[in-house]
């Protein structure tokens, strides 16, 4: 087994098929090639959160079975986003030691993971956005429970919606980049459930969103004054092409006073990071997080964006901005003060 150095190398060892989905930020497929790299050190996690690669691995094998096993795992990164060998290596001893050279999953009980401190078990909804996109992107059929949902959403009034499964509703929200199913909810709109809306616009983080359903829904949060709507239809807009009207939507939130507090600035950090290739959004989200709550959020929030390779060179630079508020100045000096500050700035190194 000292051949095997890698997750990868693993499930090849052991005749499966696999797929590796990054769950970071919201789902996206990591190719296997890609992921290999991030393995070895040599590429960066792309989109790291609370310093870990956080995935879904599915693996199965067509030969020996139907059925299909996942592997939710998280492993620690370094100052430049590039997962750290040894605990690499700590995670592949201990399911080769548990699950043997000659590892050949045919049930669930063959496929479970051995105790570690690298798995992690996705929320309830995270968990039903996951299955439902793993099994979109394997062309696999949707769960049992999606029937009442089209059910519900031909007709919202006579069905109670607490009778749907979360599962069925994620099932809807991977349909929604097709156009059919994009004039199917459109047309039911008016009549859907809030609670039913609020769970299906935020299963939509995952998937793009077009020009003409970014425009209802952009209408639709003009109309609402229900923040729990307001934050769902933020997420739903995460895959949006429509940059300039979302980073506007954002702009309009962060303006407002009752908005302004974890929950948004969470859900933008957390959805949009990919949007702060604006400047004048990144500061002007950078100083809402300077000024909200004393600035408590300002640091564990810039700490995780500046860990992400495709802004970390905006993030460094918005810090020192010259024209930025004493506000901003103070949330900086006590970034650099406390104990997070080294690995800041060893990444502007």
């Amino acid at each position: 087994m000292s051949e095997i150095s890698t997750i990868s190398e693993f499930l090849l060892h052991a005749g499966t098929e696999y797929r590796v989905f990054d769950m970071g930020r919201t789902i996206s497929e990591l190719d296997g090639q890609t992921f290999l790299d991030i393995e070895h050190g040599s590429l960066p996690v792309p989109r790291p959160r609370q310093g870990h690669l956080w995935c879904g691995i599915v693996f199965f094998n067509r030969s020996q079975s139907a059925q299909h096993y996942v592997w939710f795992i998280k492993l620690p990164i370094d100052e430049q986003s590039r997962v750290v060998g040894a605990s690499r290596q700590h995670f592949l001893q201990i399911i080769i030691d548990a699950l043997g050279d000659t590892f050949e999953p045919q049930n669930d009980t063959q496929a479970r993971l051995p105790d570690n401190p690298y798995s992690f078990v996705p929320s309830q909804s995270l968990l039903a956005d996951f299955n439902s996109f793993s099994r979109a992107t394997l062309k696999l059929p949707e769960s049992q429970h999606f029937a009442a949902v089209q059910h519900y959403l031909q007709s919202p009034s006579v069905i109670d919606w607490r009778t749907l499964a979360h599962q069925g509703i994620a099932d809807l929200a991977a349909k929604m980049p097709q156009q059919q199913w994009q004039k199917r909810f459109v047309e039911a709109l008016p009549s859907l459930s809030p609670a039913f809306l609020n769970i299906l616009l935020g299963a939509m983080e995952h998937y793009p969103v077009s020009s003409d359903l970014t425009s209802t829904l952009l209408n639709l949060a003009r109309e609402q004054s229900d923040s729990s709507i307001q934050m769902a239809i933020l997420r739903a807009l995460t895959q949006s092409e429509d940059n300039r009207e979302v980073n506007a939507f954002i702009t309009k939130l962060l303006d407002e006073p009752a908005l302004r507090g974890a929950d948004l600035l969470t859900v933008i950090a957390g959805r949009h990071w990919h949007r702060f290739g604006d400047n004048a959004l990144l500061a002007h989200f950078l100083e809402t997080c300077a000024s909200v709550d004393d600035g408590r959020w300002f640091a564990p929030l810039y700490r995780d964006l500046v860990a992400i390779p495709d802004i970390r060179t905006n993030m460094l630079g918005a810090i020192r901005n010259p024209e930025r508020s004493d506000a901003m100045s103070k949330a900086i000096g006590s970034l650099f003060s406390n104990s997070g500050a080294s690995s800041v700035t060893r990444s502007k190194a």
